[in-house]
């Protein structure tokens, strides 16, 4: 065992004498395991705090201020000397007793105490704790506070408190395209607003605004909104219960029976009742499964053009003006992404298979992922690849015409010329690499001064700056199993990331096939802790990408 043995004015503090009277901590030998400086300033400290302590009290203070920076099972004796002996060693390993999480909401609460292998029993060990609090104050935004207690000389408790609020976090895109025209999505996500775990969302999207210069459509998807209620709060840790409601209408060519000018106005009214849940975790690799079971009932209301073509009846599968539909759904997802701000490497993919009962019969399963790669890494500086897939098939001898599948949400192809909401299957594929770069608070400075002639751009400290290119390919099909209406466009794009991993981006795509105009899309996209990983289950059929 190695001792650190510090003199003090002991003698002169155990009887009580003035502050002056008292001689100064001083450090006959440096310690090992603290700064000696430190060591010796905090000394000073006490002294001139506690004017009436006593060796006692001294030595538990000493024990608690070693123990505060991880080192557990340190003894403190007085030497007949009147020197303070420190033993910095511990006799036995310690190992953690006891972990207590306070505050922040139930599920801040679960992901605490999913991601931490620091559990009762485990032997202690410091850096990797901090390690692990390091990674959920950046993945999950944990305002994580640590204290650590001793109970036995071989025990650490764990206290761990997060100090959390509510957060205001605004999504949407804009975007402009021959299919939808000026297309407007813009939503917010508020996390956490009453303290009590509930996560509240509202988004709507409008399409073919007009402008100065444009011609009218009305083609797909005129408008939606889409209101949701979630909480935590649940007697089950790591559940989740939500509800959604949503209200939607669009215009559609169906192009069903030849007919290409038969426009076809749906509305669709209706609730989702979700509930997630933790099925499997390894959080020593940051991998999980998670499901999330969902059960909604909407009514889908049937119209056609001004010249009434059609009438309702014959446009619905009950043959009533409008169908009701009870769909419920299981979704799957897996991760082991490495960073949820801005990945690195890792993959994530989505399994959804959903129903349909009552006045329509049919399922439809779909599958999402991306991977990512990152080859090249600077230090403030890398290259990553980035490959997006989804694929989608309907089964049943007559599902709806209008619950096919979109070019919007996952099934996004920028720069497409065409849509599909009739077909029943669909591929979708996306290569992109991104440069991205975070530059440091000099080079920020030293960057406002070349360009502006003064400071103005230390807000912009955390930031990052991607600038990506991108192949983006996609096809539909209906009755046969031969892909149809194929699409292909290649395009740039350029993102700023927030600290938090929110994007602000525009993306421009040249459509190749079919050929048309470029397209471009504005988007504001909330954190992939949110787009990824949130429980919310939208049955409506679109979904911001």
């Amino acid at each position: 065992m190695r001792y650190a043995a510090i003199c003090s004015g002991l003698l002169a503090t155990a009887l009580h004498l003035p502050v002056a009277a008292a001689p100064a901590l001083q450090t006959c030998q440096p310690p090992e395991r603290l700064d000696p400086v430190y060591l010796q300033q905090r000394l000073h400290d006490w002294q001139e705090t506690y004017t009436d302590g006593t060796p006692e009290q001294l030595s538990e203070w000493l024990a608690h201020l070693y123990l505060q920076w991880g080192l557990p099972g340190v003894r403190v004796s007085l030497s007949e000397a009147g020197c303070l002996q420190i033993q910095e060693w511990p006799n036995q390993t310690p190992r953690i007793a006891r972990l207590q999480i306070t505050g922040g909401t139930p599920h801040m609460r679960y992901l605490a105490r999913e991601n931490l292998s620091q559990q009762p029993g485990v032997i202690f060990d410091y850096a990797r704790l901090l390690h692990e609090i390091d990674w959920l104050s950046h993945n999950h935004f944990l305002p994580i506070q640590l204290e650590l207690s001793q109970e036995a000389p071989d025990s650490v408790a764990l206290h761990l408190h997060i100090a959390a609020g509510a957060e205001w976090i605004p999504t949407g895109n804009l975007a402009l395209n021959d299919v939808a025209g000026l297309a407007l999505t813009a939503g917010v996500i508020a996390d956490n607003p009453f303290g009590q775990g509930n996560v509240l969302r509202a988004v709507g999207k409008r399409n073919n605004i007009p402008f100065a210069g444009s011609p009218v459509q009305s083609e797909i998807q005129d408008w939606e909104y889409i209101l949701s209620w979630s909480t935590t709060a649940l007697p089950w840790e790591g559940m989740t219960l939500g509800i959604n409601h949503y209200n939607k209408i669009d215009y559609i060519y169906p192009s069903f029976e030849g007919e290409a000018n038969d426009l076809v106005w749906i509305r669709s009214l209706g609730a989702d009742i979700f509930s997630g849940f933790p099925i499997w975790s390894d959080p020593t690799q940051r991998r999980y499964l998670r499901g999330v079971v969902n059960l909604t009932l909407t009514e889908d209301l049937f119209a056609t053009g001004s010249q009434n073509e059609r009438q309702p009846e014959s446009l619905s599968i009950s043959g009533k003006p409008a169908d009701l539909l009870l769909m419920p759904g299981l979704t799957v997802s897996y991760s082991d992404i490495d960073d949820y701000r801005i990945p690195r490497n890792g993959n994530f993919g989505q399994v959804r298979i959903n129903g349909s009962l009552l006045d329509a019969r049919f399922v439809q399963a779909t599958l999402t992922g991306l991977s990512l790669w990152t080859p090249w890494e600077g230090e403030n500086q890398r290259l990553t690849l980035l490959l997006r897939s989804a694929a989608g098939s309907t089964f049943g001898n007559n599902p709806p015409f209008y619950r096919g599948f979109l070019n919007t949400g996952n099934w996004l192809v920028r720069g497409a010329t065409q849509f599909s909401v009739t077909e029943k299957h669909s591929l979708r594929f996306a290569e992109e690499l991104h440069y991205i770069y975070t530059p440091t608070a000099l080079e920020l400075e030293n960057f406002s001064q070349l360009m502006f002639g003064g400071p103005g751009l230390s807000a912009l400290d955390g930031w990052s700056f991607d600038a990506n290119l991108f192949l983006d390919q996609g096809a539909y099909w209906r009755n046969s199993w031969e892909p149809r209406s194929p699409q292909f466009s290649i395009g740039a794009g350029l993102n700023a990331i927030t600290p938090i991993g929110a994007i602000i981006g525009v993306d421009l795509a040249q459509p190749v096939w079919p050929g048309g105009p470029v397209t471009a899309l504005l988007r504001i996209s909330a954190p992939l802790s949110f787009t990824l990983y949130s429980d919310w289950i939208n049955s409506n059929g679109f979904f911001l990408r």
